[in-house]
């Protein structure tokens, strides 16, 4: 099971995308190891009918309520099982006189790739909502709370949708496009900027602290009420920013003024 203390908070940024991005259609996710043996028992029409229930059920009542990160976190490993299960399931339909549904075993991950596709217009996945609730789940959310937050709301009136649909042609505009765009690098660069707050602040403060700090640093460089954040954050998270909201504002300065690319950041 991933533990985010003994990784970087760029791996447990990484490891967290990649598992809210499969968690998102994971009943086809994991289905690429498991649907060519479907095929020695089951037609071939059957087995894509049922993986495409299951991913649209998956998607209206489970993807968006239910955060399971041991399970996110075996199926990430049981996917593996495709090198094995598709060439050798294959090999057997090739001599029991079925090639083409050899091809269809042999190929299954691409098409897995690409049935979310047809799942997501009816049922776009919030990425951004997925991430955080594995990061709380995970025990990593308080740092990076506020981004994720900051993220999904680049507008107030307008909730940007994540995944694979964000270029779904009949869903998507060239504005909206570019936003996503801006919205990806705003949250990259804010997570940069975390990064060496924390490692700068580490080297006279215990690892906790120096975390806590550069999270609150980076919210008041991005103009958020620090007392606004103290008001609406839970114990003992609140407690802990309460602590240190006098430092807050001298360590954002000495940050713009150590770092021209800070400065240009925050501008």
């Amino acid at each position: 099971m991933w533990n985010p203390r003994e990784n970087s908070d760029y791996e447990n940024m990484q490891y967290v995308r990649l598992r809210a991005i499969e968690w998102a259609s994971w009943p086809i996710f994991v289905s690429q190891p498991i649907a060519p043996i479907a095929l020695l028992f089951f037609p071939w029409w059957k087995v894509i009918l049922f993986i495409l229930i299951a991913g649209f059920f998956w998607a209206l009542l489970i993807r968006d309520f239910l955060i399971v990160p041991m399970l996110a976190y075996v199926g990430s490993l049981i996917v593996y099982l495709k090198w094995l299960a598709c060439p050798i399931t294959a090999g057997i339909l090739v001599f029991s006189g079925s090639p083409r549904i050899a091809v269809l075993a042999l190929l299954w991950p691409l098409l897995a790739s690409v049935m979310p596709l047809v799942i997501f217009p009816f049922k776009p996945p919030r990425l951004g909502d997925i991430e955080m609730r594995f990061m709380q789940s995970l025990g990593y959310e308080p740092a990076l709370k506020d981004w994720c937050m900051a993220a999904r709301q680049l507008r107030p009136n307008e909730q940007l949708k994540e995944g694979f649909v964000t270029w779904w042609p009949f869903k998507k505009t060239i504005e909206k496009r570019l936003i996503r765009s801006f919205e990806t690098g705003l949250r990259e660069i804010q997570v940069s900027l975390y990064m060496r707050l924390r490692s700068q602040y580490s080297a006279t403060m215990a690892e906790e602290p120096a975390g806590l700090l550069a999270a609150q640093v980076v919210n008041y460089l991005k103009g958020e009420d620090i007392a606004a954040v103290i008001e609406n954050s839970a114990e003992p998270l609140k407690t802990q920013i309460g602590r240190i909201k006098d430092h807050i504002p001298e360590s954002a300065a000495k940050a713009m003024a150590e770092s021209r690319s800070t400065r240009e950041v925050v501008v």
